[in-house]
């Protein structure tokens, strides 16, 4: 996963289980995730949990990763956006195809709408189409742009584990 790459990692199994019902991940991952403690909230315990699940039915893997979520969620803030480290992904994947500015500004606009058209991403002025003062933006501006984003969401993460 390219979020690895910078030292962001799942913080809970609230992420992993936002993950699986998006299908951005598999049952499979999850456990080899915990197992290489890229879930910063898993354990010996969690992980024993999950690898007697896996062969059961994704529902059943579903739900004890829903009871596990439950119990950490219960000591998070409730404006937790489990998806804000899928779409940094996403965002991470895209920018590190080997493919022009233009390309890549396409990808992150197909993944716009794959996230429901993410509010903070229309205010960063990174989207194509983006105007300002009545005229589109050039590539250039929108791909700066979107690199300050990435930047900002990995510095986030990046503090937001540190605290953990």
């Amino acid at each position: 996963m390219e979020i690895f790459k910078y030292n962001i990692y799942l913080s809970n199994f609230e992420e992993a289980r936002v993950g699986l019902i998006h299908n951005l991940i598999n049952p499979s991952l999850v456990i080899n995730l915990c197992l290489a403690n890229k879930i910063l909230s898993s354990n010996e315990e969690k992980a024993i949990k999950l690898c007697v699940e896996e062969c059961a039915s994704f529902t059943e893997f579903l739900e004890v990763i829903e009871d596990i979520s439950r119990i950490e969620m219960q000591e998070k803030n409730s404006n937790f956006d489990g998806l804000r480290i899928w779409k940094l992904e996403d965002l991470l994947k895209a920018c590190n195809e080997k493919k022009d500015k233009k390309e890549i500004l396409e990808k992150i606009y197909e993944l716009f709408y794959f996230y429901n058209f993410p509010e903070d991403w229309v205010k960063q002025n990174f989207l194509l189409y983006t105007q300002e003062n009545g005229y589109e933006l050039p590539i250039e501006k929108l791909y700066q742009n979107l690199e300050s984003f990435i930047s900002k969401e990995r510095l986030y993460f990046l503090e937001t584990q540190s605290k953990e």
